[in-house]
């Protein structure tokens, strides 16, 4: 509701070692049918200086930052998003290959990138936090809807993730071709939870499993 309901997810490390390449997925649904500025989707914060964030920021560009206490890891930016989006479904992926550079992905077509920057290629990413979805910083969160979160520790291609896309969670990951190298995968609802109390179960074969937080609720609605 944009007032610190949350998921949860015990520490996990999204990129293999820290410094391998990682995908992220989700599908989200802003509550505002006018405006996609400052959809917050993930945080992983230590601290002032050790955190990684993924979020849409207030000019509705799509953003990953990685820092250590020693500077910046990874910057990314996009091109600004389009309003027509807000309200709706959309399926976003960031994609991070850590010798090739950074892309997105909104509803299986490529976002324009403005800025991406790969500080070092050595620096790990990890770090000692849980995993926190629908929150950015200790006033940010997300007023919308998210379902099928997923990450993979592989930069995942183009036609990876069209096929994510085309199947917007209707499909078990876990056999895919994608299984193996599936980190994470919840399903906001349609997991082993059957949208009954406050776990969110992974379904891959990690057992990240999330918790709700302060208050957010399953809904009966879907990409």
């Amino acid at each position: 509701d944009g007032t610190n309901d949350t998921v949860s997810i015990s520490d996990y490390d999204i990129s293999a070692s820290g410094t391998g390449d990682f995908s992220i997925s989700l599908w989200f649904k802003t509550d505002s049918t006018t405006d996609m500025a400052d959809a917050q989707f993930l945080e992983k914060e230590v601290g002032r200086f050790e955190y990684w964030y993924f979020y849409i920021d207030s000019v509705r560009k799509v953003r990953f930052i990685a820092r250590d206490s020693s500077g910046f890891i990874l910057t990314y930016q996009s091109e600004q998003l389009s309003n027509d989006l807000a309200g709706e479904w959309n399926h976003l992926v960031y994609v991070c290959d850590r010798d090739a550079g950074q892309v997105t992905y909104i509803n299986g077509a490529a976002i324009t990138g403005e800025t991406d920057t790969i500080a070092d290629t050595t620096t790990s990413i990890n770090n000692t936090a849980a995993i926190t979805i629908a929150k950015r910083g200790s006033s940010s969160w997300l007023d919308g809807r998210i379902a099928e979160y997923c990450t993979f520790s592989k930069a995942l291609s183009a036609a990876e993730v069209a096929f994510l896309h085309r199947k917007k969670g209707k499909y078990d990951l876990s056999r895919s071709k994608l299984g193996g190298d599936l980190t994470c995968w919840l399903q906001m609802g349609d997991g082993t939870e059957a949208s009954s109390g406050t776990t969110v179960y992974d379904m891959s074969a990690n057992s990240n499993n999330g918790t709700l937080t302060d208050g957010p609720t399953f809904v009966a609605d879907a990409p």
